[in-house]
């Protein structure tokens, strides 16, 4: 302490000093219970969001349970959706898109599976990363034609795709 301090403080009578004394005692202990106090309300501030959190946590568990099953059925759909779908391969690019459809139809009938064109809804090429001949997907309006190709699709192998394409 600095001399002017301690100087003061020897000029105190006891009587000054247990009243400074108690004082300070007296401003402690009230900073201390609005300490305590604010401790108090920050702890149930802190209780009160940690059951939200867990409340949170709970929906969103569930949320992204429903989510998954939301996906699985989507995809089920999907795959369901697909069933009438057929993939080709082998047909030349040379094919324009509007002989395409027709194309197909022939290798169907070589195969002695005869689709009539209203059947057809939809016949196009898939996009392919190499230089070979692109794929194609034809959708048929009837599940039981594409069981029937599928079930006369051995018969290709005793009809080049390049004889289908000359008649």
């Amino acid at each position: 302490m600095s001399a002017y301090t301690l100087a003061a403080l020897k000029k105190l009578s006891k009587e000054d000093m247990s009243v400074i004394i108690m004082d300070l005692q007296d401003r402690v202990d009230k900073g201390l219970t609005k300490l305590y106090q604010e401790v108090q309300e920050l702890n149930a501030k802190l209780e009160k969001q940690e059951g939200e959190l867990a409340v949170s946590k709970l929906v969103n568990s569930k949320l992204i349970a429903r989510l998954n099953a939301v996906e699985k059925q989507a995809y089920s759909n999907e795959q369901y959706s697909r069933k009438e779908c057929l993939e080709l391969s082998g047909l030349h690019n040379t094919i324009s898109d509007e002989n395409l459809e027709s194309t197909v139809l022939k290798v169907f009938s070589k195969i002695n599976v005869n689709i009539s064109p209203v059947n057809v809804q939809a016949c196009h090429r898939l996009s392919s990363r190499g230089n070979g001949p692109k794929k194609v997907i034809i959708k048929l309006s009837r599940r039981k034609e594409v069981m029937e190709v599928l079930a006369n699709k051995s018969n290709l192998k005793n009809v080049g795709l390049e004889d289908s394409l000359e008649d």
